[in-house]
């Protein structure tokens, strides 16, 4: 990341060399946390659209938008509450768009998280998470899930994680008890389903066992034959 980003921060590293390389360090820590995390997309698109920086909270409000999009998704909220902050140029280059659509996209991104503004369009196939915790993954035993209000409450051999997913990726947080409890197991409603693979969910949940909750974020499947989640956008 140093190596990548000094040049293209070459004047806010003169200005303040150590906080600047402080914050791309934590950054890079934050984001390497996370398995799910494309750390080396992030690189790319701060070397590519960070130059402009002059100040460093602009370098942390980019940061946080790059971040998002390489599938932070607990940055989503944060990242769209400040994109009025940042030039609307960086910012739409950051999306893949056009500045003049900055706008109608925003919005497209506060009313649909499953919405990719460079596709204009939501990816049906979702994200699979979780993986048994054996194989480094995050499940010592297949897991149960909840919706909650932001995404879903997983639950596994006594351990609680946060799910958030958006069209950007998935990640999983520390959760707790308390929050699974008060999580929702109700399926989807008649008129809301998803596709998993090339099948409807409707007749796919009809084998091994394979269960459904949706919430407001979406549709998550699992299955007590399986350490993951599959996170699906609802239609």
């Amino acid at each position: 990341a140093w190596r990548s980003l000094a040049p293209a921060l070459a004047p806010l590293l003169a200005h303040a060399p150590r906080e600047t390389l402080g914050t791309i360090s934590n950054a890079v820590v934050r984001l390497g946390a996370s398995p799910d995390i494309r750390v080396a997309q992030w690189i790319d698109a701060m070397a590519a659209h960070a130059d402009g920086c002059t100040t460093l909270p602009e370098l942390r409000d980019i940061g946080a938008l790059c971040a998002w999009q390489a599938g932070m998704v607990q940055l989503r909220r944060p990242a769209l509450a400040r994109i009025d902050a940042l030039p609307a140029n960086t910012v739409a280059a950051v999306l893949g768009i056009d500045a003049g659509d900055l706008a109608s996209v925003r919005v497209q991104l506060e009313q649909d998280r499953w919405w990719n503004p460079r596709q204009g369009s939501v990816d049906l196939r979702g994200h699979r998470v979780g993986s048994f915790s054996g194989l480094d993954g995050a499940f010592p035993a297949p897991p149960q899930v909840r919706a909650a209000t932001e995404g879903f409450v997983v639950e596994s051999a006594g351990g609680y994680f946060l799910l958030l997913a958006d069209a950007f990726g998935a990640v999983l947080l520390p959760a707790s008890a308390a929050e699974y409890a008060a999580g929702s197991s109700s399926g989807p409603a008649p008129d809301v389903t998803a596709r998993l693979g090339v099948q409807w969910m409707a007749p796919a949940l009809s084998k091994d066992n394979l269960c459904a909750v949706s919430g407001a974020s979406g549709i998550a499947l699992f299955s007590p034959w399986s350490h993951h989640v599959h996170v699906l956008p609802p239609q």
